[in-house]
């Protein structure tokens, strides 16, 4: 066995992923057995008509979050990241899960605020998918905060000051953002050839401020004719005025 899975891990992934000793299509049409295990990695091949037992399921799980393990460790190194071992092993079930989430969002689960990484996996479904999170993706991400509350290795809200950075960038890694201020990482050593590109920025950009549009249909002339027309009523009350005493006179 590559990597004996402690019980606690396994009643984790088996709240998240499930269990079942026959093949089945996923909700994302992907076949599966055991605990969520595919055929997107070489530990176990198998077909629509395999089964397996329980303890089979669990030796796919070890060598599946062995690899896992060995891939996310690699991307620490690459980052220069220190994580605690509850971060750590969240990031292993997000690899194991959906791999193409946790590039976009490993400093973020670095950090450990629990809220901020319940919205990067979603922001991550969104990027990958091109629609909102399904129920039934966000039913797992409600899970994944439930597990994350249950350890000590995360900071809730009321924890963290906010701005708070566990793990500074290296030098080598900065952040940039996109015309809608998107944040990612990139290599510090392209950030002037992505400048130059006009896609990102160093900051987030900016928004302006939509003019006042004039208006083109009721102009503010209805005023100054009110003014003309009281004027003409004035001169008009002075001759009528003057008539009436001219009048009186010759009476």
């Amino acid at each position: 066995m590559d990597y004996e899975v402690p019980p606690a891990i396994i009643e984790v992934v088996e709240e998240l992923e499930g269990y079942s000793d026959t093949a089945y299509y996923d909700k994302n049409g992907v076949l599966t057995i055991g605990f969520g295990h595919t055929n997107a990695t070489d530990t176990f091949k198998f077909n629509e008509d395999t089964v397996i037992d329980r303890e089979q399921a669990i030796d796919i799980l070890s060598k599946d979050l062995a690899e896992a393990r060995k891939y996310v460790s690699q991307m620490l190194e690459n980052r220069d990241l220190k994580v605690n071992d509850d971060r750590f092993d969240y990031m292993v079930l997000v690899y194991f899960n959906r791999p193409w989430a946790l590039r976009d969002t490993m400093d973020v689960i670095a950090e450990g605020h629990i809220k901020s990484i319940i919205a990067s996996q979603e922001k991550a479904y969104e990027k990958k998918r091109g629609t909102a999170p399904p129920d039934w993706f966000m039913n797992r991400l409600e899970k994944e905060e439930k597990s994350m509350n249950n350890v000590g290795g995360f900071i809730g809200p009321k924890d963290q000051p906010e701005g708070e950075t566990i793990n500074p960038l290296p030098d080598t890694i900065t952040y940039m953002y996109d015309k809608d201020g998107n944040r990612s990482l990139v290599d510090a050593s392209i950030v002037d050839e992505l400048v130059e590109s006009g896609r990102y920025f160093k900051e987030p950009p900016v928004k302006e401020e939509e003019p006042d549009v004039p208006n083109t249909r009721f102009p503010r002339k209805p005023m100054k004719l009110l003014d003309n027309f009281k004027g003409k009523i004035y001169t008009t009350w002075q001759k009528l005025a003057g008539n009436m005493q001219t009048n009186l006179h010759q009476i």
